[in-house]
């Protein structure tokens, strides 16, 4: 079976430690475990609120908001990434043909 986990950004990361990372790791190991096929989505939370929020105070526009927005989503997707064990990616899909790639190679996508 497929299935998609999707993590909230102040759900994962909270504050700054690994602890709340690592049990949802688990969670999605024991997912796989059961044999399912996972893909996992993670958001930027408040610290992608915060940059955000930061940004537009010094000017930048909605483009460079949206982009800041998403490098903090990355870097919450390689710290689950870092969690994970080796049947994991090594780094965030680019793009839905990576995603769907990774998902083809049995690769916990994230």
């Amino acid at each position: 079976m497929k299935v998609v986990v999707s993590i909230g950004g102040s759900v994962l990361v909270p504050e700054p430690g690994g602890d709340r990372v690592a049990e949802h790791a688990a969670v999605i190991e024991e997912l796989i475990a059961e044999g399912c096929r996972i893909g996992a989505v993670v958001g930027g939370g408040g610290v992608a609120r915060e940059y955000i929020s930061a940004a537009r105070e010094l000017g930048a526009n909605e483009i460079e908001l949206d982009q800041l927005g998403i490098d903090v989503t990355r870097l919450n997707a390689r710290l689950l990434i870092a969690a994970l064990s080796e049947e994991s990616v090594t780094a965030p899909a680019l793009d839905y043909e990576d995603a769907s790639e990774a998902l083809r190679r049995d690769d916990i996508c994230v």
